[in-house]
C-alpha cells in the first residue's frame, strides 16, 4: 500500500503540472492567432466561424489565409483560370 500511495502521489503531481501555467507555453501564441483571425474577419467576437473562415477551410494549400484574402479582395477576378492556377 505504501507503493500504491507513492504512485498516486506521483500521478497527482503529474496532473497538477499538466494543469499549471507551465504546461500552457503555447497559449499566448494561440491567443494571438485567434485575435488575428478575428481582426481579419475569419471569426466573430463570439469565436463563430464567418464566411471568410469557411472559405479558408476549403482552400487546399499551405497558405489558406493568403489565398482567401486574394479571393475576398477581388485580386483574382481579372485573371483567367489558367493564370490563377499558375500563380
Amino acid at each position: 500500500t505504501v507503493e500504491r500511495k507513492e504512485t498516486l502521489r506521483n500521478r497527482v503531481g503529474t496532473l497538477r503540472h499538466l494543469l499549471s501555467n507551465e504546461s500552457l507555453q503555447l497559449f499566448p501564441d494561440f491567443l494571438q492567432r485567434k485575435a488575428l483571425l478575428r481582426t481579419l474577419g475569419y471569426v466573430d467576437e463570439n469565436d463563430t466561424v464567418c464566411v471568410k473562415g469557411r472559405v479558408a477551410c476549403e482552400v487546399n494549400t499551405c497558405e489558406e489565409l493568403i489565398v482567401t484574402e486574394l479571393v475576398f479582395e477581388g485580386i483574382l477576378n481579372e485573371l483567367e483560370p489558367a493564370e490563377i492556377v499558375a500563380a
